[in-house]
């Protein structure tokens, strides 16, 4: 399924002392690193998606909330408010549907990639609760991933993530495959650009890709 998608973003840090923020957003891609101990940091922002059938979603906003209970180890936790927006095929009358998309808990754990001339890696698991409202409720659903970071080269990074997520049905469970690519670049201090490539492959050959690009400006250290 193709689609296109458009974020706007805007991201803060909430700290004891100041720092270079490093955040997970906007991309699809999960950065390694955790935030600084004892640091409380807010993404958060808006996702708009269409596809080839003109369907579209919009999350507005979408919440991520991360705190470091140790240097090694941050807590998460998603939440976002959601609009759905799609056509019967047979009758061709709009449906429209609103509401809070499930929470998800999570953690990650830093691996290594304290000294930036080191490959940083990362684990990430996180867990949706059954709490959504109608329509946009996916119940219990849990996703796996391992994410690299590589060395910068001058203004040039890349990172990449691979993963697992079970899709539970009421016949059968199915596995799926979790994949992203990220390239940014540094223009210079403040601004940078990224394009990245992202989707997943079910264990019975079906696949989902898509890709996006944008642009960060980080206005000091503690506001992205």
């Amino acid at each position: 399924m193709r689609k296109i998608v458009l974020i706007l973003a805007v991201f803060t840090s909430m700290a004891a002392k100041s720092q270079t923020i490093i955040t997970d957003r906007p991309d699809q891609t999960e950065s390694p690193q955790v935030v600084p101990a004892g640091t409380l940091q807010y993404e958060g922002g808006m996702l708009v998606e269409w596809d080839q059938n003109n369907a579209e979603r919009m999350l507005l906003p979408t919440s991520l909330f991360r705190i470091a209970l140790h240097k090694r180890v941050e807590l998460r936790l998603v939440h976002e408010l959601g609009f759905d927006r799609s056509s019967n095929d047979f009758t061709g009358e709009t449906i429209k549907t609103r509401g809070t998309t499930d929470v998800q808990l999570g953690m990650k754990v830093q691996l290594s990639g304290y000294d930036a001339s080191q490959v940083a890696v990362g684990l990430l698991s996180h867990v949706s609760l059954p709490s959504g409202s109608f329509n946009l409720d996916e119940s219990w659903m849990q996703s796996h991933k391992i994410g690299l970071a590589l060395p910068s080269n001058d203004d040039w990074s890349m990172a990449v993530n691979v993963g697992w997520m079970p899709i539970e049905s009421p016949i059968e469970i199915q596995n799926q495959g979790l994949f992203t690519l990220a390239l940014g670049h540094a223009n210079n201090d403040q601004l940078g650009l990224y394009v990245e490539t992202y989707g997943a492959l079910s264990e019975w050959g079906v696949g989902t890709f898509s890709g996006d690009a944008g642009l960060t400006w980080l206005v000091h250290d503690r506001l992205q």
